[in-house]
């Protein structure tokens, strides 16, 4: 009988060692649960994480973001988010959006494409990039910032949800797709960016989405 137990054990290590368990394919429920508030200017975390949204006079959006005793400010400017540490003065990280985009996928997958159409809307689907950004302060405050920046607009609820499963994680990366439509009324030309963000470098464990609507009048966007 001892031998079979044995045997039984070490077949059990043998399995779990060649077939690891597969991740979760979304935000854990206890990741979410980290959001104790949140408007569109301001989310509380129930780890005493902060995040800000301040907007000055001609328009540009601030993020103070308070993690772990610190406090960091995210700004976009140029196509290049800044992320300072608020005690020290130093920068901590720069992220240029431009260099992590270099190419267009022109290779749509169906299911982002019927999400567009199947949105009854104007708007023709036009490009997509892959895109990704490296984290260097792995907390939520700080993640839902640099999303919010990369977006632009208020604090959401989805953006919080978005960090707080890249924070439970741990990731050194947020990896995501910008997939642009538009129409045309007139001279004015209407933008719809859709953001879908994932956990992994192979673009799975599928997190959720944020879209942001602009109008220009003139040229392209």
């Amino acid at each position: 009988m001892k031998k079979r137990i044995v045997l039984s054990l070490a077949c059990f290590m043998a399995y779990n060692t060649i077939y690891p368990l597969a991740p979760s394919v979304s935000a854990s429920s206890e990741d979410s649960a980290q959001i104790k508030s949140v408007d569109e200017n301001r989310v509380v975390f129930e780890n005493g994480e902060n995040l800000e949204r301040k907007v000055d006079q001609n328009g540009e959006e601030l993020y103070i973001a308070g993690a772990n005793s610190k406090k960091y400010s995210i700004q976009k400017a140029n196509n290049e988010i800044t992320i300072t540490d608020l005690d020290s003065g130093k920068t901590v990280q720069k992220i240029d959006l431009a260099d992590s985009a270099p190419k267009k996928v022109e290779n749509v997958k169906e299911s982002e494409v019927s999400k567009i159409a199947a949105s009854g809307s104007k708007y023709e689907y036009a490009y997509q990039h892959k895109l990704s950004s490296e984290i260097y302060v792995a907390s939520a405050s700080v993640i839902a910032g640099i999303i919010a920046s990369i977006v632009g607009g208020p604090i959401t609820g989805v953006i919080t949800t978005i960090a707080t499963g890249y924070a439970g994680y741990k990731a050194k990366k947020i990896y995501y797709y910008e997939i642009v439509s538009r129409y045309v009324s007139g001279n004015t030309i209407h933008v719809k960016k859709q953001y879908n963000f994932f956990k992994y470098h192979d673009y799975t464990n599928y997190l959720g989405t944020t879209t942001k609507y602009s109008s220009y009048v003139g040229g392209p966007r």
